[in-house]
């Protein structure tokens, strides 16, 4: 671990910082804390967030717990408990829900072609290579997981991909690269000088808690906020037919 991440460790302990200081040098260990490799590591960066982590910690917090198993599930378990009581103390007015995992697990809502398309679109973006298929398979068996989806009578993602043949990939596939386009329009027309409202902007920063939960949940948290723009964008394809 670098320096600089050593000393954000230090002065999370001590409860040195506030505001937005603690927010941006969190966010530094919560990416450390998703690529961490062993429970060594993480328990280190655990110990600061432990002490001065945020509401902000609380969806990478949950998806390492799913990630890690029953060894460092207490570990989380205390922390999220410790980051709640804070936030109450501070007068926070967040559901009680936002501290359980249903919270942060997603629904599917589409159909079963479309969930594949889903899964085959975010593994093609985020390995960006033809040869995906065992990315797929993992993500996909996550998925279904996460977002209880009924694949009977397949008893796992594998052989649900292998037997499903009514489903257009590239037609779906094109539908989230049109989302992706369009979002970056209308960054353009931000970036002009043209701002969203505040409630708009609220909404928006918990919509990304919920896919800060998944790209921590599927692993992919190396290109973190792009990865994060993904899984939104992917979003397109689970509505209702």
């Amino acid at each position: 671990m670098k320096a600089y991440q050593q000393q954000i460790i230090r002065e999370m302990r001590e409860g040195r910082l506030s505001g937005s200081e603690l927010e941006e040098k969190e966010s530094v260990l919560l990416q450390e804390l998703r690529c961490a490799a062993d429970e060594k590591e993480i328990r280190e960066l655990c110990s600061a967030i432990a002490v001065s982590g945020s509401i902000l910690s609380v969806p990478c917090l949950f998806a390492l717990m799913q990630n890690w198993g029953d060894g460092l599930k207490p570990l989380f378990e205390n922390i999220i408990k410790g980051i709640a009581q804070r936030a109450k103390g501070r007068g926070s007015r967040l559901p009680s829900d936002y501290y359980t995992l249903q919270h942060w697990q997603p629904q599917w809502q589409g159909s079963k072609t479309r969930f594949l398309s889903y899964v085959s679109a975010i593994a093609d973006i985020v390995v960006k290579n033809e040869d995906n298929d065992e990315e797929v398979k993992r993500i996909g068996n996550i998925l279904v997981k996460e977002m209880q989806v009924d694949i009977s009578p397949y008893n796992n993602f594998q052989d649900f991909k292998i037997c499903i043949h009514d489903w257009d990939f590239e037609e779906d596939y094109k539908l989230v690269l049109d989302r992706m386009e369009q979002e970056r329009l209308v960054e353009e027309i931000e970036d002009a000088g043209l701002r969203e409202s505040w409630n708009t902007f609220f909404a928006d920063h918990l919509l990304n808690l919920k896919y800060d939960y998944l790209v921590t949940r599927l692993g992919i948290a190396d290109k973190f906020e792009y990865h994060q723009f993904v899984l939104k964008m992917a979003e397109c394809l689970n509505i209702s037919e």
